[in-house]
């Protein structure tokens, strides 16, 4: 009996690492399902540069506030993995995935859905694996949102002059 707890407790912690890790890998999946499903190159391109717009200035914008607030990691080494940043407020991981699931919902809400399914467990993941306290996702969160709601407008108007630019230069 004990030797299959410490099996089921050590499959736990595989998976809980699996997710932090890579489940941003399965949401880009998603996207990629996404883009499959236009019709035109354009309208591809359109997407993808709303949607790696988005996720990019909430990144930025996170990565520029841990180095202005230097908040520690609930623990600079765990013993599920070590992240790549000494800092952890607000959660890289949480911004990029917020921004991404609120440009996707914009597109197509089904999609946008099931990307909010996998974002939720990547930031509950990521506090499981305690490479994040929840005021660093939660952080991560609200810079995601903001920056979304005030620059996705922008990045829709932006892309549409570059797609509408290219269109006429390249015609198809």
């Amino acid at each position: 009996m004990y030797l299959m707890c410490g099996t089921l407790e050590s499959m736990k912690k595989t998976g809980i690492v699996f997710v932090a890790k890579y489940g941003v890998v399965v949401l880009g999946l998603v996207v990629f399902m996404y883009l499959a499903s236009l019709n035109t190159f354009y309208d591809r391109l359109y997407v993808t540069i709303v949607i790696g717009g988005s996720v990019a200035l909430s990144v930025t914008c996170a990565k520029i506030l841990k180095r202005l607030f230097k908040q520690p990691r609930p623990a600079v080494t765990t013993e599920l993995f070590t992240p790549l940043d000494v800092y952890a407020f607000p959660s890289g991981h949480t911004s990029g995935v917020t921004a991404l699931v609120l440009a996707l919902i914009t597109f197509a809400v089904p999609f946008g859905l099931v990307a909010s399914i996998i974002g939720l467990c990547v930031v509950v993941a990521r506090v499981l694996a305690r490479v994040h306290f929840t005021r660093d996702v939660v952080g991560g969160f609200v810079v995601a949102s903001l920056m979304t709601y005030y620059a996705l407008p922008y990045l829709h108007l932006l892309t549409m002059v570059i797609v509408q630019y290219l269109k006429t230069s390249f015609p198809t």
